[in-house]
């Protein structure tokens, strides 16, 4: 049986939202809410918050496929101008 098209329709965030039990949905928000609050300036040129938001071990692969480890990102995020928090539709 093929999807229909309302199916294909659902975002990936409503489908967390109804099918992922209470503590997943929790975990998501805190993983969101994180997300967004390295959005913001204040977070971005404060060391000691971003260290909190990023594990040890933190690994990103940008689009360029450049490989950013954590302190490449704090070497970064310390030294970009300040910026205005872009807006999100969450």
């Amino acid at each position: 049986m093929s999807p229909s098209s309302s199916d294909a329709d659902v975002s990936i965030a409503e489908t967390a939202t109804v099918a992922t039990p209470a503590v997943a949905q929790d975990v998501i928000a805190v993983v969101r809410a994180a997300e967004i609050d390295l959005l913001s300036s204040d977070t971005r040129h404060d060391a000691r918050r971003v260290r909190s938001l990023l594990h040890p071990d933190f690994r990103e692969i940008g689009r360029s496929g450049r490989m950013w480890t954590r302190s490449d990102v704090l070497i970064e995020l310390l030294e970009e101008p300040a910026r205005r928090t872009p807006e999100t539709d969450d």
